[in-house]
């Protein structure tokens, strides 16, 4: 999966479901991201795993506080093969 691709889909998200714009600065300044709520995380993580057909287990997410974090491991899980994917897995299904 191209990096730009999962980077603009993770920026929409966010300010979809934050309802506020990245912040400004240089490029990369959007890592830095904090302070949603734990039901704000589940909805990002969802949108992820719904667009790029992965799944974040149980134990990822409470590491996954930050944008930066999120596109990290989004990057990881979409270069996965696919069987890797369907492990028993956490999903808010």
């Amino acid at each position: 999966m191209n990096a730009d691709k999962i980077k603009d889909t993770l920026q929409n998200i966010l300010v979809t479901l934050l309802n506020r714009p990245l912040p400004t600065g240089d490029e990369d300044a959007w890592l830095g991201m904090t302070g949603w709520d734990s039901l704000k995380q589940v909805e990002i993580l969802l949108a992820l795993e719904e667009e790029f057909n992965i799944r974040f287990t149980e134990e990822e997410f409470p590491d996954l506080d930050n944008a930066a974090k999120i596109f990290a491991l989004t990057q990881i899980k979409c270069s996965e093969e696919p069987a890797a994917n369907n492990e028993e897995v956490f999903s808010y299904y």
